[in-house]
């Protein structure tokens, strides 16, 4: 089997030529399969090849780059498809992943624990329960302890105005929003929006929902 140099896949001219020629990378070359219900509520097995999978994680390192103190966050299920981006967003850039465990997850005082101490400094999260960890840093006043974590990206549920007025009374100062919006056919982002502070949401919003980018 063909190894792949990890330095190769840092590098965008021989990234380029690593994923035209290599057969383990060719466009069509099956990397994973995620079974989803979508709208329709009839599980149904998504395949991913390796072409869609690296054009999302290029996008990310382009838009959203990682900085040289970078500590990510890997806490989705392998069920979904936010998964493949926590893990190899940050793994071939060489950046420290630390894995939350499911239990951790699900309570936002131990969350906000593993968080501080590992100095964190970006995190994926759904409304739902990004909504359960600003409640708890509301009422424990706990948020300066994050002040590592920056950058805060929801995505795979409707991201509404009330909760971005509710993060930006909590991180008041410094903290980035993204609204990412897609499916997993295309490695669950295709548009985003960003927002630094709560003038800039009322910019950005429609009634109780918030713009999701062009």
């Amino acid at each position: 089997f063909r190894v792949i140099n990890i330095d190769d896949l840092l590098d965008d001219e021989k990234l380029e030529v690593v994923m035209r020629n290599d057969h383990c990378l060719a466009q069509n070359s099956l990397a994973a399969v995620i079974y989803t219900s979508g709208s329709t509520g009839d599980p149904k097995g998504v395949a991913l090849n390796h072409h869609t999978i690296m054009n999302r994680l290029s996008w990310q390192w382009s838009n959203l780059p990682f900085q040289s103190n970078e500590v990510c966050c890997f806490k989705t299920s392998l069920l979904f498809v936010d998964s493949l981006v926590e893990i190899f967003g940050a793994v071939l850039q060489l950046k420290p992943l630390v894995i939350a465990k499911k239990h951790v997850v699900m309570n936002p005082e131990k969350l906000v624990d593993l968080l501080a101490a590992e100095k964190v400094t970006r995190l994926t999260m759904v409304p739902s329960l990004l909504r359960n960890l600003l409640l708890y840093l509301s009422v424990s006043h706990r948020a300066l302890e994050l002040s590592a974590l920056r950058l805060w990206i929801s995505n795979s549920e409707t991201l509404r105005y009330g909760l971005a007025e509710m993060f930006f009374k909590v991180f008041n100062e410094g903290a980035l929003l993204y609204n990412l919006y897609g499916s997993t056919e295309s490695m669950a982002d295709i548009t985003y929006e960003r927002f630094e502070g709560i003038s800039d949401v009322d910019q950005k919003c429609f009634g109780d929902s918030l713009s999701l980018g062009e």
